[in-house]
């Protein structure tokens, strides 16, 4: 969760449990940013790529927020999310588990 450019709130955890904790840590997150859930501007889900269940749920959830809240919502894209992490004027390589010994994987130029 940000405030402009600052973070406020963030959570993490492993992918086999972040289906079933992703409400969870969304109200978590909340409460440590004293926020609700009304008062935010909008929301993001990555759409992918990625595992397949992480990404419907985390898609749902966003579409849940829209429909019940009208909360402004979007889907960005994985690895472009990835690589904006990086330091300016740098090449990056995004690489996301794909399966056994696959990866996706996108190069960016910053």
């Amino acid at each position: 969760m940000a405030r402009g450019d600052r973070v406020v709130a963030a959570r993490a955890g492993a992918q086999r449990e972040s289906s079933s904790q992703l409400i969870d840590w969304i109200d978590a997150a909340l409460r440590e940013a004293a926020l609700e859930l009304r008062d935010l501007a909008g929301a993001v889900a990555l759409r992918g790529p990625g595992s397949f269940t992480g990404l419907r749920v985390g898609l749902a959830t966003l579409l849940g927020f829209h429909q019940a809240l009208g909360l402004r919502a979007t889907g960005l894209p994985t690895l472009q999310v990835l690589a904006a992490a990086a330091p300016a004027g740098r090449r990056v390589l995004a690489l996301v588990p794909a399966g056994p010994g696959e990866w996706f994987a996108q190069r960016h130029e910053s």
